[in-house]
């Protein structure tokens, strides 16, 4: 089952912008589901969300893990957005996601990323990121 990336961003977001990078850096194709929201869902797939805060989801994020999720067997989570001033970075839409998806016995299959994208996106983490925990995980299978 390879992976792909979900994206559920405007083309100029940050989440557009995080999304791009990943595949560049992990070779993974991207599903697009804020332009194409009826698209097939992938058996694996690595969900970029903004953090809501809160343990808040975006909408579109959520009606997916409420309702789509069915085709899934692995996951992973990649939230981005202002961890200033956290002191839990576990708090947002990614502990939120694992979950609701943990729940219904899918598979954790890429370690979870907090990325803090304001005032500017922290590329330096998310190529580390990349380079020692994703690349591992998806090797794996």
């Amino acid at each position: 089952m390879p992976w792909t990336i979900g994206l559920w961003g405007r083309p100029e977001s940050n989440a557009a912008k995080v999304t791009a990078h990943l595949a560049s850096r992990l070779q993974l194709p991207v599903v697009d589901f804020f332009s194409q929201p009826d698209a097939v869902t992938p058996a694996s797939l690595l969900l970029v969300t903004p953090n809501m805060g809160d343990g808040e989801i975006p909408e579109p994020v959520e009606w997916f893990v409420r309702d789509r999720c069915a085709a899934l067997r692995r996951f992973g989570v990649v939230e981005i957005g202002n961890f200033y001033g956290f002191d839990d970075w576990g708090f947002g839409a990614g502990d939120r996601i694992r979950s609701v998806l943990t729940s219904r016995g899918l598979e954790e299959g890429i370690r979870p990323l907090s990325l803090d994208t304001l005032p500017q996106i922290d590329w330096d983490t998310l190529d580390r990121w990349c380079t020692q925990s994703a690349r591992e995980d998806i090797a794996r299978g």
